[in-house]
């Protein structure tokens, strides 16, 4: 097998923590790769963000709003971006700026050269109790994490007025599927997402007013594509829900980096060195370390 370095795409999502930011950019740097960064409109980090050659951020910025379709309008605007790049990149994947790398970057190169062009996104059936995501028509005001005024609105709807008032026809969908945000798929599943989105805009409109659609628009996508017998039901994250019902994963710490050079996952998230910074700096040093010791 060839030892020569696959060409990849790192599509980052970030809102918050420059630093952070560019510390996972760092992280991951190498000849052959390239960093496509969508930061939230309501951010003020971006003049803070390194520039080199191989960063390339994206000057259409969309306000993402928790539990709404901006969300996948981002992640979309990174996919158009990269293909406008004309690279050849033989994975794209897709992170957020709260993320970072848990294997080295030659270990990760490694992995994608041996993978044979799988698509690894994870999934489930779609689950029956979250079908009021997509049966119900969910106006704007439901999006985006609020005050007490906010979750009034949010309960009074929940409560019966949706099932009565804006129950939606969802018959002429494909088979529906759910699971996490993050993938790394090739170019040409890319390819095709991009080709059936232009093809299919009721598919695409239908889910501006689905419920967290980013955890199951792609997945439907690939899913009910030619690229389903690539799957690999694993999105490489390691991701600790260490509370059943809560809308975010636990902040990593030190305390959980023997989990994390343990597990056979290549990234993990979430990470915040403004809570802990250490867990970030024994990571990148473990790195280095390796690096040293392949070179001897």
């Amino acid at each position: 097998m060839s030892n020569s370095k696959l060409k990849m795409a790192y599509a980052i999502q970030c809102h918050t923590n420059s630093e952070q930011v560019n510390r996972l950019i760092e992280s991951l740097d190498d000849e052959n790769i390239d960093f496509f960064i969508h930061v939230d409109q309501k951010s003020d980090i971006l003049k803070n963000i390194t520039v080199k050659d191989n960063v390339f951020i994206l000057r259409k910025r969309i306000d993402v709003q928790w539990g709404g379709f901006s969300q996948v309008e981002a992640t979309l605007e990174l996919l158009k971006a990269i293909k406008c790049k004309d690279e050849e990149y033989a994975y794209v994947h897709l992170i957020s700026g709260q993320d970072f790398p848990i294997k080295s970057k030659d270990d990760i190169q490694q992995f994608f050269r041996e993978t044979g062009g799988s698509q690894f996104i994870e999934y489930v059936d779609f689950p029956s109790n979250f079908l009021n995501r997509v049966e119900v028509y969910y106006p704007k005001f439901f999006f985006g994490r609020g005050g007490k005024i906010k979750k009034i609105i949010r309960g009074v709807y929940n409560r019966g007025v949706m099932k009565t008032f804006f129950k939606r026809r969802t018959n002429y969908l494909p088979t529906l599927y759910y699971g996490s945000s993050w993938f790394s798929i090739t170019s040409d599943c890319v390819d095709y997402i991009l080709n059936f989105i232009d093809k299919n805009n009721e598919f695409y409109n239908f889910f501006k007013n689905s419920f967290c659609s980013d955890e199951m628009f792609f997945q439907t996508i690939i899913l009910n594509s030619r690229f389903k017998e690539k799957v690999v039901n694993d999105n490489l994250r390691y991701i600790d829900w260490y509370k059943k019902g809560l809308a975010s994963p636990k902040t990593l710490l030190l305390e959980d980096y023997s989990k994390l050079i343990n597990t056979n996952k290549l990234f993990a998230r979430k990470f915040d060195s403004r809570i802990d910074s250490q867990i970030i700096l024994r990571l990148e040093n473990s790195f280095i370390k390796k690096e040293k010791q392949e070179i001897v």
